[in-house]
C-alpha cells in the first residue's frame, strides 16, 4: 500500500532543517543535495519533487530585481530619515558588502533618484528591515574627521578638471609642462623655504575649518601656487638617475582599475562585471562613507570608459589609505609612478594644495617615494609646497626618509637638492635603522647591487668619484663620521666601510675627517683588521701611517670588546692582521706588519672569547697561527720567514700542528723543514677529529711521507682519534695504496687495532666497506679478526659492512672465512647482516641468511620486518614472517613507526597491512609506555590521510578509542584527524560512525569541536553527534573564537545558534582575546555585528601581556567601520591597555598611523580631564612610529 500525502509531507519535514543548510548557507547546487540526502539519510525524491518542495518552502538562493530595488528605496527612505537599517530575507541578516553589491546591480542611479516619487510598493515576503539589535543609540561624533573634510571639498577639486576636459574632450594627461617647469625656475631659495624642524611648516590655529576643533595644518601660502588651467601636455619627467618618462597618454581606464585592485589585495580582473562589487567590498572594510551609496557610485565611474574619472577615485581612495598608514611603501611607489608615467601630477598638485590634513600625510609620502623612484624634477615641486625634507613617509611598512632614500640610490643631485633644502644628515626615520652616510658607504652586493645598477644607469662619472663625493656631501653637511654600527644591519664603522670597499680615497677622506683608526666594537673589527682581511697593503699602509695598533685585538683595551664579540657570536674580530695575512699568502703585507712589531704567533683568544667547544673544531682555522697558514698553503718562503722571526714551530696549542698540515698536504720539503725545526712528530690529534702527522699522510696514501715521518720516529699505532678517526693502518685502507698497507704491516702496524668508538672501523670492516678484496685477503692472511665487533656508535662487523654496501663478492670472502651472521649490532646506529640485505632488498641473501640467522635479533633501529614492510616488498615480509619473525616487535621510538604494521600504514602499502594483519599483527598496537610514541595504528593512517587503510582498519575492529578517558595518553583517531591541516571530511565521517566520542580530549590537542572549525560539514558532523559546542583547545580557545579566524560568517552562526559562548574569555594570558576581539582585528563588520547582535561585551577587557579589547584591535588594524559600530555598541575608549605591550585606542591609533581614528577619539573621548596627559603620550608614540602629522594633531588638539 502507498504512503500517503500527510506520510509524505512528514517525511520532507524531518529532513527540512537539513536541506535548508545544504541548499541556501552551504550553497550546494540541487542535484548536489539530492546525492548528499540519498547516500546520507538514503532519502530518495525525484527533480521535479525537489523542485515542488522547495518552491513551497520558499528556498530561493536569489532575491529578485523588484526585491532588491524595495530594499533599496526603504533603506534611503531610512537614511533621510537619519535611522540605521539592517536588512533581513527570508531571516538572514544580509551583510552589508552583499546589500551594496545587490542593489548595485538592479537599482540603479536613475531609478534611486525616482524613488522620492514613485509610491510605496507592498513590502515582499520576507523582508524585513529594521534598526539594528546591537546598536543601544550612543551617539557618536564622526562628521569633522579628517576624510569627512577631505570628501567635502575634493569634488570642487575634480570638478576643475571635468570642465578641462568639457573644453577639451578626450583630454587623459595632465601634468603639465608649464606647470612643473614654473616649480623648477620659480626663483625660490630652498634653504630659507625649508624647516629647521620637522614640526616648523606646521603652525598652531586657533580653529581648523570643518573639523571641530582646535588644530590647522599650516604651510606655505598658497600664493605660492597657480589656480590657471594648465593646457601644455607634452612634459618629460627625469627618474631613476636621469632617465626621461613622458606621460603616456594613452593610459586606459582598465589600467587604474587594475592598479586600484592590486593596492587593495583583490586580485579581481578589471574588466569583471564583479570589479565594482569586490573593490567596494573592500573598501567597506576600511573606511565609512560620508553619504549612504557614495562609494558604490564612485566605484561604478571607474568601471565606465572615463579615465580621467577611474583616476579620480584611484587618488581619492589612495589619499585615505596614505593618511591612515593603510597604503604599503611598494604600492605609494607604484601610485606615483602611475602619476608620473600617466601625466597626472597635476591632479596631485590640486589635492595637496587643497591643505587638508589628509592630503598632507599624503604629500609627505609621495615626497619621500619620489627620492626613492629618483624623480628629479618634482623633488623641487615638493619642497616648493611645503613639504618638510626630514619629515619620515613613504608608505605603511617602511618610512624613512628623503635623504636617506637619495643616498641609498647614490643620487649625488639630488642628495645636493634635499641638502640644500635642509635636509638632516644624522636623521634617522623609524625603519630606517641607519644613517644616509651609512647607507651610502654599505657595500653594495646582491639585490642592492642590481639596484644600483639600475639607478645609476644614466650617471656618466664612476662609482668610486661618485662615492667620493657624496660621502663629502654629507659629512660637510654634518654627518657623524663616528656614528656607531648597528647589530645586524651596518656592523661596522664608517671606517672599516671604507676599507672593506678597497677605496683608499674615501679611507683618506674619513681619516681627514677624524674617524677613529683603531675604533672596535662588539660587530666591527679595527680598520687595519680589515684592511688585512681584505688583502689590500695600500689601505694597510695608509692605516699605520695613521697610528694604527698592529696586534689589535691584543691588548687590555680591547678586552671587553673581544668578550662582547664572542657573546655576538663574530670571532673574525679575534683574528690580528698578521693572521690574516698569513692567509691570504701575501708575504709582502706580512713583513710590513713585522717590520711594525706585530706579534708573529698572531693572537690567541682566551676561553672566555672563544668557547672551548670551537677549539675542537678543526675546520674552525680561527685560531691558527701566521705559520699554520704559511704551511696551508705551501709556502716555504713565508715559512722560512715567520721560522727566522721566532714562531713557535709547533704553533700554539690549537687546531692542527704545522707538521700535521704539511703532512696532510702531501708536502714532503715542508715536513723536513719542519722536523729539522724539531717539531713534535707525535703530537697528538686536535679535536675530535684530529689526525696524527703519520695519521694524515697515510689517509692521503702517501708512501715516501709515511716512510720520512717512520724513519723520523713516528709512533705506528698511535690511537685513532675519539669520532671517526683512523690509525696509520686502518687510514691507508681508503687510500687503496696497497703497496702502502703492505708496508706499513712490514713495519709492525697492528692489522687487528680497536677502532674509534665512534664511527670506527677495524682494517678489514674498513676493507669491507669498500668492498677491496685483494686488501681483505691481505689482511685475513695477516691474521685480521674476522668477526671483530662493531664500534660503539655506528660501527660494522666486516660482514655488516660488506652487506650494507651490497659488496657480494667480499660477502662471500667473509662468510668462508667464517664471519658470523648473528654478530650483534653497534649500539647506536647499528644493524645486522640480516638487516643489511634486507635493506638492500637483496633477496637472495634474504633467503641464504635466514637459514641459520635469527630474524628477531635486536638492533639499534627497527627490525628485518619493518624495514621489508617500509619498502613494501611481500616476498621478504612473508619469508620473514615464516621464519618466525615477531610482527608485533616494539622498537619503542618516541615517534611512529613502532612496529612493522605501522610502517606499512606510514608508508601506504596496503597489501602489506592486509599480510601483515593476516600474520597476527596486533591491530591496535602495542601497549602504551611513558616516553614513545603511542599512536595507535589507526591514527597513524588517520595521520597519512589514507582512507583506505582507515577503512580497512576499522572493518577489521581497529578500536577508535583505544584508551580510557582520562588515561595516558590521551590521544583518538578523531582528534589525530581534527588536528590534520588538510580537510579529510570522510575520515571524520568514518570515525562518527564508528563510535567516536567528539567529546573526548585529546593529548595536546583539546577537545574536537574547536579543532576544526574551517570546514562547515565537519563542524555539523560533530554538533550532529553531540560535541560540545563550549570546548576548549589547549590555552582554553573555543570553537567560536576559531571560527571567527575563517571569516566564515556561516560557520559562526552555526556556532551561535548551537549556544556557543559569545563572551567566553580569551584562550590564553598572552595575546589571547575573546571571539569579538578577533573578529574586530580582522574587520569583518558582518562578523563584529552578528556577535554584538548575540550580546558580545564590546568592553571585555585586554588579556594582561599583548592583549586588546575589541575596540584597541580593531584601531590597530586600521578597521575604522569597526571602530565606529563598536563605539556604537558602548565600547571604551579610554578602555585600559594591557599591561604588558597594551596600548589604549588612542595610542594605537597614534602609533599606527590612523589620522582618522585619531580624530574620531580626540572629539568623542569622554574624560576631559586625564585626555591632556594621555593625548602627550600617544604624540610620543606618533613621533617615535613616524607620524609626524599625527602628533602635531594630538600636541595641537583643544576641545571646542
Amino acid at each position: 500500500m502507498g504512503k500517503t500525502r500527510k506520510e509524505i509531507d512528514a517525511e520532507w519535514e524531518v529532513h527540512k532543517s537539513e536541506i535548508e543548510t545544504l541548499f541556501l548557507k552551504e550553497k550546494k547546487t540541487r542535484d548536489e543535495v539530492m546525492e548528499v540526502m540519498e547516500k546520507t539519510h538514503g532519502f530518495h525524491r525525484s527533480k521535479a519533487q525537489y523542485i515542488r518542495k522547495l518552491q513551497q518552502w520558499n528556498f530561493k538562493k536569489n532575491s529578485t530585481n523588484e526585491t532588491w530595488k524595495f530594499v533599496a528605496r526603504r533603506l534611503e527612505k531610512r537614511r533621510l530619515e537619519g535611522k540605521d537599517s539592517e536588512t533581513l530575507i527570508n531571516d538572514e541578516l544580509i551583510a552589508t558588502k552583499k546589500l551594496k553589491h545587490e542593489i548595485s546591480r538592479y537599482a540603479t542611479l536613475s531609478y534611486q533618484q525616482m524613488l522620492n516619487t514613485a509610491p510605496s510598493p507592498a513590502t515582499p515576503g520576507g523582508v524585513e528591515i529594521r534598526t539594528p539589535q546591537d546598536e543601544n543609540g550612543i551617539l557618536v561624533e564622526y562628521s569633522h574627521i579628517p576624510w569627512y573634510d577631505f570628501e567635502r571639498s575634493v569634488e570642487q577639486q575634480f570638478e576643475f578638471f571635468r570642465s578641462m576636459e568639457l573644453v577639451q574632450p578626450g583630454i587623459h594627461s595632465l601634468y603639465s609642462r608649464q606647470s612643473l617647469d614654473w616649480y623648477l625656475n620659480l626663483p625660490i631659495d630652498l634653504t630659507t623655504a625649508a624647516s629647521s624642524s620637522p614640526l616648523d611648516i606646521f603652525t598652531v590655529q586657533p580653529d581648523f575649518q570643518g573639523a571641530g576643533f582646535g588644530y590647522q595644518f599650516g604651510g606655505i601660502s598658497n600664493s605660492l601656487w597657480t589656480d590657471q588651467p594648465t593646457q601644455d601636455l607634452d612634459v618629460h619627467i627625469q627618474s631613476d638617475g636621469g632617465s626621461p618618462i613622458s606621460p603616456t597618454t594613452e593610459t586606459s581606464s582598465g589600467e587604474v582599475r587594475s592598479l586600484f585592485a592590486e593596492i587593495l589585495g583583490t586580485g579581481v580582473d578589471p574588466d569583471s562585471p564583479e570589479y565594482h562589487s569586490k573593490i567596494a567590498s573592500e573598501l567597506d572594510d576600511v573606511l565609512i562613507e560620508c553619504e549612504e551609496g557614495e562609494l558604490v557610485r564612485n566605484i561604478k565611474k571607474m568601471v565606465g570608459p572615463s579615465v580621467l574619472e577611474s583616476s579620480f577615485q584611484l587618488l581619492r581612495y589612495s589619499v585615505y589609505l596614505s593618511s591612515n598608514n593603510l597604503l604599503s611603501t611598494h604600492h605609494t611607489d607604484k601610485l606615483l609612478q602611475w602619476v608620473v608615467e600617466s601625466g597626472k601630477f597635476s591632479i596631485i598638485d590640486r589635492l595637496i594644495r587643497m591643505k587638508k590634513s589628509s592630503t598632507e600625510v599624503f604629500a609627505s609620502n609621495l615626497f619621500v617615494s619620489a627620492a626613492r623612484k629618483q624623480y628629479v624634477k618634482i623633488i623641487p615641486a615638493f619642497i616648493a609646497l611645503g613639504i618638510d625634507v626630514n619629515v619620515p613617509g613613504g608608505g605603511r611598512d617602511y618610512k624613512t626618509t628623503a635623504l636617506y632614500e637619495a643616498a641609498a640610490k647614490r643620487d649625488i643631485n639630488l642628495v645636493r637638492t634635499l641638502l640644500d633644502a635642509g635636509a638632516d644628515p644624522n636623521r634617522i626615520g623609524p625603519n630606517q635603522i641607519i644613517s644616509p652616510l651609512q647607507e651610502a658607504l654599505e657595500d653594495a652586493h646582491g639585490f642592492k647591487y642590481w639596484r644600483l645598477l639600475q639607478a645609476r644607469a644614466h650617471v656618466d662619472v664612476s662609482w668610486e668619484k661618485d662615492d667620493l663625493e657624496l660621502c663629502h656631501m654629507l659629512l660637510k653637511a654634518g654627518a657623524d663620521v663616528n656614528i656607531a654600527p648597528v647589530d645586524d644591519f651596518f656592523t661596522s664603522t664608517l671606517l672599516l666601510a671604507g676599507v672593506l670597499q678597497c677605496n683608499s680615497k674615501l679611507v683618506t677622506m674619513l681619516l681627514d675627517w677624524k674617524a677613529h683608526v683603531n675604533h672596535m666594537t662588539k660587530t666591527s673589527m679595527t680598520a687595519l683588521q680589515g684592511a688585512a682581511k681584505s688583502n689590500n697593503i695600500e689601505i694597510a699602509q695608509l692605516l699605520l701611517d695613521a697610528g694604527a695598533d698592529v696586534d689589535a685585538p691584543a691588548g687590555k683595551k680591547y678586552k671587553a670588546l673581544r668578550i662582547e664579540g664572542a657573546r655576538y657570536a663574530d670571532f673574525e674580530h679575534l683574528i690580528s692582521p698578521i693572521q690574516y695575512a698569513a692567509f691570504h699568502n701575501n708575504t709582502e703585507m706580512l713583513q710590513i706588519f713585522l717590520d711594525a712589531g706585530a706579534d708573529v704567533d698572531g693572537y690567541l683568544p682566551t676561553e672566555d672569547e672563544f668557547p672551548k667547544e670551537y677549539y675542537d673544531d678543526i675546520n674552525n682555522y680561527s685560531t691558527e697561527t701566521p705559520l699554520q697558514w704559511a704551511v696551508r698553503h705551501k709556502n716555504t718562503v713565508l715559512v722560512r720567514q715567520l721560522l727566522l722571526a721566532d714562531a713557535k714551530v709547533d704553533g700554539l696549542g690549537y687546531g692542527p700542528t704545522p707538521l700535521q698540515i704539511a703532512a696532510e698536504r702531501g708536502s714532503t720539503s715542508l715536513v723536513n723543514l719542519l722536523l729539522k725545526k724539531h717539531a713534535s712528530i707525535n703530537a697528538d690529534p686536535v679535536g675530535t677529529t684530529g689526525k696524527t702527522a703519520l695519521q694524515a699522510a697515510a689517509e692521503k696514501g702517501n708512501y715516501d711521507l709515511v716512510k720520512i715521518l717512520i724513519d723520523a720516529g713516528a709512533n705506528l699505532n698511535a690511537q685513532a682519534g675519539p669520532i671517526a678517526g683512523r690509525t696509520a693502518l686502518q687510514a691507508a685502507v681508503y687510500s687503496k695504496n696497497i703497496e702502502l698497507i703492505v708496508a706499513l704491516i712490514g713495519y709492525g702496524a697492528d692489522v687487528n687495532a680497536e677502532p674509534s668508538p665512534v664511527e670506527g672501523r677495524t682494517c678489514l670492516q674498513a676493507a669491507a666497506e669498500i668492498g677491496n678484496c685483494e686488501i681483505i685477503q691481505i689482511f685475513l692472511k695477516n691474521g685480521a679478526e674476522v668477526n671483530a665487533p662493531a664500534a660503539r656508535e655506528g660501527g660494522r662487523t666486516a660482514l655488516q659492512a660488506a652487506l650494507k654496501k651490497d659488496r657480494i663478492s667480499a660477502v662471500e670472502i667473509l662468510l668462508e672465512a667464517g664471519a658470523d651472521i648473528n654478530a650483534a649490532p653497534s649500539k647506536s646506529g647499528g644493524l645486522t647482516a640480516l638487516f643489511a640485505s634486507v635493506k638492500c632488498h637483496n633477496v637472495g641473501f634474504v633467503k641464504r641468511l635466514l637459514q641459520t640467522a635469527n630474524p628477531n635479533e635486536e638492533t639499534s633501529r627497527e627490525s628485518p620486518l619493518m624495514k621489508a614492510a617500509e619498502l613494501g616488498s611481500s616476498d621478504i615480509v612473508q619469508r620473514l614472517i615464516q621464519a618466525g619473525a615477531n610482527v608485533n616487535y616494539d622498537v619503542q621510538k618516541d615517534y611512529y613507526p613502532r612496529t612493522a604494521l605501522e610502517t606499512a600504514i606510514k608508508t601506504g602499502h596496503l597489501h602489506i597491512v592486509r599480510e601483515l594483519l593476516a600474520a597476527g599483527a596486533d591491530i591496535n598496537g602495542p601497549t602504551f609506555k611513558d616516553g614513545i610514541s603511542n599512536r595507535s595504528p589507526l591514527e597513524v593512517a588517520v595521520d597519512r590521510n589514507n582512507i583506505e587503510i582507515v577503512k580497512l582498519l576499522l572493518s577489521k575492529g581497529a578500536k577508535v578509542d583505544l584508551y580510557p578517558e582520562n588515561s595516558l595518553p590521551q590521544s583518538t583517531a578523531l582528534c589525530c584527524a581534527l588536528g590534520k591541516w588538510q580537510d579529510n571530511e570522510e575520515i571524520i565521517q568514518l570515525l562518527v560512525a564508528a563510535g567516536a566520542d567528539v567529546n573526548r580530549v585529546g593529548h595536546g590537542q583539546g577537545m574536537p569541536l574547536p579543532m576544526r572549525v574551517r570546514n562547515i560539514r565537519e563542524v555539523q558532523i560533530l554538533l550532529s553527534a553531540g560535541a560540545n559546542v563550549n570546548g576548549t583547545i589547549p590555552g582554553g580557545t573555543t570553537a567560536l573564537q576559531r571560527s571567527v579566524t575563517s571569516d566564515n560568517i556561516d560557520i559562526v552562526q552555526i556556532l551561535l545558534d548551537a549556544g556557543a559562548d559569545v563572551n567566553a574569555p580569551g584562550p590564553d594570558e598572552d595575546f589571547g582575546k575573546t571571539a569579538l576581539q578577533t573578529a574586530a582585528s580582522r574587520g569583518k563588520v558582518p562578523i563584529v555585528r552578528l556577535l554584538l547582535r548575540y550580546g558580545a561585551d564590546p568592553n571585555t577587557p585586554a588579556c594582561g601581556s599583548h592583549g586588546v579589547t575589541a575596540l584597541q584591535a580593531a584601531v590597530i588594524s586600521g578597521h575604522l567601520p569597526v571602530v565606529m559600530m563598536l563605539l556604537k555598541a558602548g565600547a571604551d575608549i579610554n578602555a585600559p591597555a594591557a599591561k604588558i605591550g597594551g596600548r589604549t585606542a588612542l595610542e594605537a591609533a597614534a602609533e599606527h598611523g590612523r589620522l582618522d581614528m585619531v580624530s574620531l577619539f580626540l572629539k568623542n573621548d569622554g574624560d576631559p580631564e586625564s585626555l591632556e596627559l594621555r593625548r602627550k603620550r600617544a604624540a610620543k608614540l606618533a613621533i617615535k612610529s613616524g607620524n609626524i602629522f599625527i602628533s602635531i594633531l594630538l600636541n595641537g588638539y583643544k576641545k571646542v
